[in-house]
């Protein structure tokens, strides 16, 4: 058995009593000790695989990465790149590096491991790719829903705030006895406008006749205004 760690190489070694204390079965396991995190480029060169294992033991460790770099140049300089074996060891070594680590080996021996693809590994790389963009869109559709609902509140609340200001309008003129004609209603319904609403709405109160209502007023003198209000009051 191989263990990548070794808690669990030391659990795997456990002995296992098989009947009774008659059998007892010491499972051979090989863990992170038996597996040496240095290794010169002679020994790496006469067994390619053993190097490549190494780094898929100690790869993630600190001062991994000339352990690395090792393998890489054993496998290249032994193996064609082209080759089943060859491609599958150097995705092996590529996998089990940290990112940082793999990039300063790739632009020391100027080496493009990005090509280095096994079937499943092209399989898995475009996987990544299309659940990314899955995710991406999701994120995008969620991000839009949102926002959408956000100005979709904002406008339901602007719509409400005319409506109310245009049957305002009519109450008003209706509770001092005047009527708008058909035309005239049409007129402040069609108004989108909540300053001109809050104007009408302000003049409903003062107006003789509803007609009135949509005609410009010249400004009052204080005087003026002063008279109106106290008749109004």
């Amino acid at each position: 058995m191989l263990a990548t760690n070794e808690r669990t190489a030391r659990w795997a070694a456990k002995p296992i009593d098989l009947g009774r204390g008659r059998m007892i079965l010491h499972p051979l396991v090989i863990g992170p000790r038996q597996i040496p995190m240095e290794i010169d480029l002679v020994d790496a060169k006469a067994n390619p695989e053993f190097a490549t294992l190494a780094v898929m033991i100690h790869g993630k460790k600190a001062g991994s990465k000339r352990l690395g770099r090792v393998a890489y140049e054993a496998v290249l300089d032994v193996l064609d790149r082209s080759s089943k074996r060859g491609t599958l060891l150097l995705e092996l070594i590529a996998a089990s590096l940290h990112a940082k680590t793999l990039r300063e080996i790739e632009e020391e021996m100027e080496l493009d491991t990005d090509i280095c693809f096994t079937k499943i590994g092209r399989h898995k790389f475009a996987e990544g790719r299309t659940r990314g963009r899955e995710e991406g869109l999701l994120a995008g559709r969620e991000e839009g829903l949102l926002a959408g609902r956000e100005e979709g509140l904002l406008a339901g609340r602007e719509e409400g705030l005319l409506a109310g200001r245009r049957l305002a309008i009519g109450l008003v003129l209706e509770s001092r006895g005047l009527s708008l004609t058909a035309a005239q209603r049409r007129r402040i319904e069609r108004c989108t406008s909540d300053r001109q609403l809050e104007a009408w709405l302000q003049r409903a109160a003062l107006v003789d006749r509803a007609s009135e209502l949509f005609k410009t007023q010249a400004k009052k003198t204080p005087a003026e205004s002063g008279r109106r209000s106290s008749v109004v009051s």
